[in-house]
């Protein structure tokens, strides 16, 4: 495993973001699940393609975009799994990548980022342009207001996003933490982190609002105007966690987390790891964003991506880790 260098915050339970005055709606303790009607069908092994370790994915346009972390590289699959295109390398120069962490839609061309690094390719992965910024983030949202959101993740930032201009100038940051929290430097490996991380993301562009989620809780909150409206979470903690020490300093680690969140109509999708299982609630907006139903998924997926509302595309892994599995996966 690589070491990474993170920032803990450590002990007590801190506010995240301002809820006041949101709509708060509590998901039901007990939620039936309903399982087999998930179908999954295997489209391409691809490992056959030299992919072992995948980072998020991202559908743009038809196309499957995901990040290949062993070989520093982009790739566009086609929903058939045949490989349409790629771009990068492994390097600190013009569209190389050492650490590749987000890829999202940018006005009509693809963003791929890297801690302090945006490359700007073409739908067909041309490299058009990159930008280095000071402020470290994990991904960014293009918004219809031209607009770009941040979020920092991890970071030891006071603010979850920082907006930008869409020629990369910092305008204002929202979503601050407790000013109070305590804060501690340590080094660790591959561990899910306890304090508040902004996890995945949704921008809705007909209303400029975007969905958030985090890795240690089941929370999903919606942001209009910088500003917590809808907040759907859970009465307990649903998520598992346990405590370990570093340095002498007692940290509560998550081991579950959310995979992706998306929207078809009225319909928004809440997909998470919860154990060994994997999840999707689906929520009825037109209700008062009401549970709707629990789908438990057929295999443990690392990533999943919605096509449109019956149909997701997902990535998991054999067993013993050395193969990744491209799934069409039908909602019966």
């Amino acid at each position: 495993m690589k070491k990474i260098f993170v920032i803990i915050i450590v002990l007590g339970i801190f506010p995240s973001l301002t809820v006041s005055g949101a709509n708060v709606v509590y998901i039901p303790d007990n939620v039936k699940v309903e399982e087999n009607v998930l179908k999954a069908t295997t489209i391409r092994n691809l490992s056959d393609i030299d992919i072992y370790r995948c980072g998020p994915i991202n559908l743009i346009d038809d196309f499957i975009y995901l990040l290949d972390y062993d070989n520093y590289r982009v790739v566009k699959l086609s929903f058939q799994g045949k490989l349409v295109a790629q771009f990068g390398r492994k390097g600190a120069g013009p569209g190389e990548f050492m650490a590749l962490s987000g890829i999202s839609r940018f006005k009509k061309n693809i963003a791929v980022t890297e801690r302090y690094k945006v490359v700007i390719c073409d739908k067909d992965l041309n490299y058009l342009k990159e930008m280095k910024l000071k402020q470290r983030f994990h991904d960014l949202i293009s918004a219809t207001d031209n607009r770009i959101y941040f979020y920092n993740n991890p970071s030891y930032y006071n603010y979850y996003f920082t907006i930008y201009t869409e020629g990369f100038k910092p305008l204002k940051k929202f979503g601050i933490k407790n000013p109070n929290a305590k804060e501690k430097i340590i080094t660790h490996i591959n561990y899910k982190l306890s304090w508040d991380i902004v996890c995945k993301t949704l921008y809705v562009p007909e209303e400029k609002g975007i969905w958030v989620s985090f890795s240690n809780r089941y929370d999903l909150r919606y942001y209009k105007d910088e500003k917590v409206v809808v907040d759907i979470k859970s009465k307990r903690q649903i998520y598992s966690s346990y405590e370990d020490e570093f340095s002498g300093v007692k940290v509560k680690m998550y081991s579950d987390y959310s995979l992706l969140i998306a929207r078809h109509e009225n319909l928004l999708y809440y997909c998470y790891k919860l154990g060994d299982n994997r999840f999707c609630d689906v929520f009825d907006l037109s209700k008062n964003f009401r549970l709707h139903r629990r789908l438990k998924f057929p295999f443990p997926y690392k990533q999943l991506v919605l096509s449109n509302g019956s149909i997701f595309y997902g990535l998991r892994y054999d067993p013993d880790g050395k193969e990744v599995f491209f799934d069409r996966i039908q909602i019966n």
